[in-house]
């Protein structure tokens, strides 16, 4: 009796990982780009939609439904130099015809300011935007003079 209760316990585990596991890379790769893609064709928008951090993804009770929550990269329309970084929420439906992003999202400026790490980086655009460099580049392996060339 007792292997039977272990034989199922060890079944259940492996039907609860193979059912509902981790999103994939690519998949939260393919979210995101929509999301992305889906308010830069918005008409009434306010931001020009440059990149993202995917954050996490809840499942939802419907079939293929899962809220994710993502840090994005945004400049003002008007003033392409005003850079802010939003954190936004937003329903994705993962269908046989691909990603469908609902038209109902929250965006937040975030209170970090920064596009930071996420949990997962998805694409390798986690890094802060580059700061303008005001004098010449000094690369480490650079020897220094004390002497200036007049």
């Amino acid at each position: 009796m007792r292997r039977a209760y272990c034989a199922i316990f060890f079944i259940q585990c492996i039907f609860l990982n193979t059912c509902l596991g981790e999103l994939t890379v690519e998949k939260k790769q393919e979210f995101l780009n929509r999301f992305i893609e889906s308010l830069n064709n918005q008409p009434d928008k306010s931001y020009i939609y440059e990149e993202g951090v995917f954050v996490d993804a809840q499942k939802t009770n419907e079939d293929n439904t899962y809220k994710i929550t993502v840090r994005l990269k945004v400049s003002d329309i008007h003033d392409i130099d005003v850079v802010k970084i939003l954190k936004c929420s937003v329903s994705v439906i993962d269908g046989g015809n691909g990603v469908v992003v609902q038209n109902e999202h929250q965006c937040e400026e975030d209170p970090d300011g920064s596009l930071g790490d996420g949990q997962d980086s998805v694409d390798g655009t986690t890094e802060s935007p580059a700061e303008a460099v005001t004098g010449p580049v000094q690369l480490a392996n650079e020897v220094q003079s004390d002497a200036e060339v007049s």
